[in-house]
């Protein structure tokens, strides 16, 4: 064989390399060249490299995770990680894969050596490691909030950083009054969002920079005030132009914003809102304010350790009464009246004069009236409540408190006006059906009247609302005991009994 072969090349080849015509050879250069690239090309539609598999893997397990085909999906992912098993990318949706097929423990294996405490890593398995500890349903130690915070502002980081992280720190930050922190956090994200630009002002008022406070409040105002203009009818945006004034303590221009609504009469979310912002001009709020931190009620019409004069208490009396007919169930607002009424002190028994001086004026509203015909009824002058009461009611029909303060007192005349008691304290109950000194008073009345059943609803109702009243257990007791269930009757005598035992018991000395 070996001789055949020698021989055919010095027999043929070497004739063939002798006699070769090398022009023909160049002239077949173009269909070689033509023949070599198709053959390429048909290799590469025929035989895809792993970057285009990885693609087709990845849009299919994309998919079935979104069709919830979880077996797809896992077998998608677990190609993926054939081809690319480098990948941070292919690396954490696997892990996640099977953090949501409850295989936690490996997924956290995983997401950990992706994501080390001591470089920045891959930032999704950061955030991804932080989440699992915001998750932890049993508080966090000081050394974990540490971890925590740490592992968050390493997802911040590198070309795969996550943005959402920043509000996450900016919360905690919040929470633990790190005012430096919360700022410098907002700072990065308020461009985007806007609506955060009040919660960075104030984080810049805590920290004492009044200047960077206020001059965010005014970039917050032109936000709300651009939307309200491109929707006039936006009224939550509205809302929190007026929040942005009042921040910047301009009340008197709040209170027109919000006035300017189609639903300051009729909207109770506009309503509370005028209503508040009148709380705090009645009780002096000037620069700087809080539109979330109003002083207490009972202070709203008392001096600050001063007398007020008579033109003062007039204006603050024309301001309740405004914040009472924008909003006359606000429980601040009502909580104003009550605690001025039955306020006893010195203070509370000169704004008592001041508010019958008012009424000798002939120009007191009615809202002077429901004060004074309150706190006669705590000091037991029924007389006095009813004509004040009624004088009140008669002035304004629509105030819910006056109709239910005014029904306590009728059904305890001599004798008891129970029929025109209940109706208006059917009233009142209609107006403010989830307040439960309104019921309460509904279901004494009912009771008056041999009504048991629907006396037990209405006071039943209000038990969790009004815990420390034991005459709501003494009526109960006598509705069950009138219905022949003595066994509960007995049950809400001892009721009564232990809340006042604990309200007379000495306090202990410390």
């Amino acid at each position: 064989m070996r001789r055949f072969i020698e021989r055919f090349f010095d027999k043929y080849l070497s004739r063939y390399w002798k006699s070769r015509q090398w022009f023909r050879l160049w002239k077949g250069v173009p269909a070689l060249i033509f023949l070599t690239v198709g053959v390429v090309a048909l290799a590469a539609v025929r035989r895809p490299d792993d970057s285009s598999l990885a693609t087709r893997y990845d849009a299919a397990a994309t998919a079935s995770r979104n069709d919830s085909n979880e077996v797809v999906e896992s077998l998608c992912q677990r190609r993926l990680l054939v081809l690319q098993p480098t990948d941070p990318r292919t690396r954490y949706q696997y892990a996640a894969s099977l953090a949501r097929h409850e295989e936690t423990g490996k997924a956290t294996k995983i997401m950990q050596s992706l994501a080390p405490l001591n470089r920045t890593g891959y930032a999704p398995a950061h955030y991804w490691l932080a989440d699992q500890t915001l998750n932890k349903k049993s508080p966090l130690s000081r050394d974990e909030v540490g971890l925590l915070e740490q592992r968050l502002e390493l997802s911040l980081v590198g070309r795969d950083a996550l943005p959402g992280a920043h509000l996450t720190l900016v919360d905690m930050a919040l929470r633990s009054r790190r005012w430096d922190l919360a700022s410098r956090h907002l700072e990065e994200v308020v461009s985007r969002r806007p609506d955060l630009l009040m919660t960075l002002a104030s984080a810049y008022r805590q920290q004492g920079n009044e200047a960077r406070a206020n001059t965010t409040a005014g970039r917050a105002t032109a936000f709300y005030t651009g939307n309200v203009r491109q929707n006039p009818k936006d009224d939550a945006s509205r809302i929190k132009w007026a929040e942005t004034l009042v921040f910047q303590g301009k009340l008197k221009a709040a209170v027109e914003v919000l006035q300017a609504s189609d639903g300051a009469e009729t909207d109770p979310s506009i309503g509370a809102a005028i209503a508040q912002v009148f709380l705090m001009r009645m009780a002096g709020a000037d620069a700087n304010p809080s539109p979330r931190d109003l002083i207490s009620p009972a202070d709203a019409l008392l001096p600050d350790n001063r007398p007020l004069s008579a033109m003062e208490l007039a204006s603050r009396i024309e301001l309740l009464e405004r914040a009472i007919h924008y909003a006359p169930h606000h429980p601040k607002v009502l909580a104003v009246v009550a605690q001025l009424s039955t306020q006893e002190s010195p203070e509370g028994e000169r704004a008592r004069v001041w508010l019958k001086e008012a009424l000798a004026r002939g120009d007191a509203p009615a809202i002077v009236h429901l004060i004074l015909g309150t706190a006669a009824t705590f000091k037991g002058d029924l007389t006095q409540a009813e004509l004040h009461l009624k004088q009140a009611y008669n002035r304004d029909p629509k105030m819910a408190l006056a109709a239910n303060n005014l029904a306590f007192v009728l059904a305890r005349t001599d004798p008891p006006q129970t029929e025109q008691a209940l109706q208006l304290v059917e009233a009142a109950v209609k107006a403010m059906p989830q307040n439960a000194e309104f019921r309460e008073t509904r279901g004494q009345i009912l009771l008056m009247v041999g009504r048991q059943q629907e006396a037990i609803q209405d006071l039943e109702a209000v038990l969790k609302k009004l815990p420390n009243r034991p005459e709501i257990h003494t009526s109960l007791t006598t509705a069950y005991r009138a219905l022949g269930d003595q066994d509960l009757a007995d049950r809400h005598t001892r009721m009564a009994e232990e809340i006042r035992n604990k309200a007379t018991a000495p306090k202990p000395q410390h």
